[in-house]
């Protein structure tokens, strides 16, 4: 079903964004400021795009619940381009 490959997308993500608190001293503080303000514009684009292509799965007339895992990729692909940069 499309949920697995999405669930998986979502904590790459949650992994890949620094979600960690950041260090109260040292030079690194401007550095996670800088990275966590980057993630604060960057997450909500992330969701923004991801439910756009869920949707424009779920409308596609390709689109079955016994599609292959293979068969999906290619239809989020295909859809994917229709949701914008």
């Amino acid at each position: 079903m499309i949920l697995e490959p999405w669930f998986g997308l979502s904590l790459a993500l949650t992994v890949s964004l620094e979600l960690q608190p950041p260090p109260t001293t040292g030079a690194n503080v401007s550095v996670h400021t800088a990275v966590r303000q980057k993630d604060a514009k960057l997450l909500p684009l992330v969701h923004r795009a991801t439910d756009c292509i869920v949707r424009k799965v779920f409308a596609d007339p390709r689109y079955n619940a016994r599609l292959r895992p293979g068969e999906i990729n290619d239809l989020i692909a295909a859809v994917s381009a229709l949701c914008g940069p």
